[in-house]
């Protein structure tokens, strides 16, 4: 702020636009009540910054004569701005939280250090700098599907489909199993599970009972050519179909078959 302003005094430009200047740089502020400090300062106290900017001071002396330097009340405004954005992260808010409070210093020091929007470092991070990254040919597998009583696959193009199926399904198993425990595995299930509103306790339920079994199918026997075959990728022979059955889940009424199979047993018993 303070190099613009003196940039703005030697190019010989009004008080007016010196203030703008000043309250433009106030509304990049993140934290609102910083924010609308700093526009306040510009307001009442303008004509005296620029006067002291023009002095040619030291700029962290002039940011100490306009109040604008960071304070204990400003550092406690920054920690609870951190904080708040964990607000965001889920299941894993109090987890971010902690992080944040640990370690609000080191996460801070490498935002100064790295996230500069010259070095386009925070826009490759989300992925908008097209240029950026390596283009990807477009050669995409193109897979007919007939739409007949059983869902039928054919694949002309080789293996082409089934290897990129292959290595997904290991890559997803990767991801999923990758560092984490039975327990942290179950924590994420847990997670997932409290964002579901109608189904929560059952799938609490499920998670409780069958999460160390999931963990196991997914550690020792997800296969990926298994997986790609039975999903019709994968085929033992160029050009042969492979028929994958579509059986949709029906929700069956436990209590009502126990019910039932109670009052027959006590037939043939009393007959």
């Amino acid at each position: 702020m303070v190099k613009q302003a003196r940039d703005q005094l030697e190019s010989n430009e009004t008080q007016t636009d010196i203030k703008t200047v000043l309250e433009a740089s106030c509304k990049v502020i993140p934290m609102h009540v910083v924010r609308e400090d700093c526009i306040k300062l510009m307001d009442d106290f303008a004509a005296d910054l620029i006067d002291t900017l023009a002095s040619q001071m030291n700029p962290q002396v002039v940011c100490s004569v306009a109040g604008l330097c960071n304070n204990n009340r400003v550092h406690r405004l920054e920690e609870e701005y951190y904080r708040n954005l964990c607000g965001h992260a889920g299941s894993y808010s109090d987890s971010c939280a902690s992080v944040v409070t640990i370690y609000k210093d080191e996460i801070q020091a490498f935002l100064l250090k790295n996230a500069n929007s010259a070095g386009n470092n925070v826009c490759s991070l989300v992925g908008v700098c097209k240029e950026k990254y390596h283009n990807h040919k477009n050669g995409l597998v193109r897979v007919p599907i007939s739409h007949d009583s059983v869902s039928t696959v054919r694949l002309e193009d080789g293996d082409v489909a089934c290897d990129f199926c292959v290595q997904m399904v290991g890559h997803l198993r990767d991801i999923l199993i990758a560092n984490s425990s039975k327990d942290t595995f179950k924590l994420v299930l847990t997670g997932i599970c409290n964002q579901m509103t109608a189904y929560k306790e059952e799938c609490l339920h499920l998670v409780s009972e069958y999460y160390e079994v999931m963990y196991d199918f997914l550690v020792e026997e997800l296969n990926g050519p298994v997986l790609c075959k039975m999903v019709g990728l994968c085929h033992p022979s160029s050009g042969q179909n492979i028929e994958v059955h579509l059986r949709p889940l029906i929700y069956t009424n436990t209590e009502t078959v126990l019910k039932v199979g109670k009052h027959v047993g006590n037939n043939k018993k009393s007959k």
